[in-house]
């Protein structure tokens, strides 16, 4: 027979005398199933959402959705736009769309499309208060006020030097530097939306220790010191012993120790001060 075609169907019944009046029923059969949807584009892309449009098959009474091949499909009426939500961001999806009726389902006609990217955020502001301790010959801790927002943070010894990258925290040692030296120490604050622009600090290491240390004028109650001074020290403190206090000075390159008791051995200690 032929597809969506309506037919009267007889039947009579018949023995030896003759055949009965013909009885009927009409009736159509199905159609054929519609032909794929055409023309599917997709708009109102979103972190989350896809509108998927198509134009309608000829015969189509329904219509049935899916975002992805493994997915189920979701039944329609007859229409010609579906929007899918609740999707990743930053994700891509194959949209298919079937066109149906009582004859059966249409093949799947498919297009792709990819959910917007999660915005970054604002990058932060600068840290803030920075300061430094701890400044030896060698060395200068750096510390720093967070930024709100920011993930991790950034710091370098001069700015010439490339950008050391830290964890989310508040503090961070320079070590191997050079005695008697000034570094401006610079901080940025950084996240996933970018860098915040560097704030920085000055700081002077400590002067190496005075050299060429010797004695003389050496009596029962006296022993002079003398050394070659250290560049960029401003003072000197002395003292006899380790168990002393510290005796300030100005910036001088001798010093008497007196007071001291005869045939005693003093170990000479020093301090050096920077402006």
């Amino acid at each position: 027979m032929t597809a969506n075609t309506e037919y009267d169907l007889e039947v009579l019944a018949s023995n030896a005398s003759g055949d009965s009046a013909a009885a009927s029923v009409t009736v159509s059969t199905l159609p054929n199933a519609p032909a794929a949807p055409t023309g599917l584009t997709t708009s109102g892309i979103t972190q989350t959402g896809i509108t998927l449009s198509w134009t309608k098959s000829t015969s189509a009474t329904a219509y049935k959705v899916r975002k992805d091949s493994g997915d189920s499909w979701t039944v329609l009426g007859d229409v010609a736009t579906h929007s899918f939500t609740g999707l990743t961001a930053n994700t891509q999806y194959t949209l298919e769309v079937v066109a149906s009726n009582a004859g059966g389902d249409s093949t799947a006609a498919s297009v792709s499309a990819t959910t917007n990217n999660v915005p970054p955020p604002p990058a932060p502001a600068a840290p803030t208060s920075l300061t430094t301790s701890g400044i030896t010959q060698t060395g200068i801790t750096l510390s720093w006020t967070k930024s709100t927002g920011a993930t991790a943070y950034k710091v370098r010894k001069d700015s010439g030097d490339s950008w050391t990258v830290l964890g989310d925290v508040a503090t961070y040692s320079f070590t191997g530097l050079t005695a008697n030296t000034q570094y401006t120490l610079e901080a940025l604050a950084s996240n996933a939306g970018g860098d915040s622009a560097a704030a920085s600090v000055t700081a002077v290491t400590v002067p190496a220790a005075p050299t060429g240390l010797s004695t003389s004028g050496i009596t029962q109650t006296g022993i002079t010191l003398t050394w070659t001074k250290s560049a960029g020290a401003t003072a000197y403190k002395a003292r006899k012993d380790s168990a002393d206090s510290w005796t300030t000075l100005g910036d001088v390159a001798t010093y008497t120790f007196t007071g001291l008791t005869a045939g005693q051995q003093c170990r000479r200690g020093f301090g050096r001060g920077v402006g």
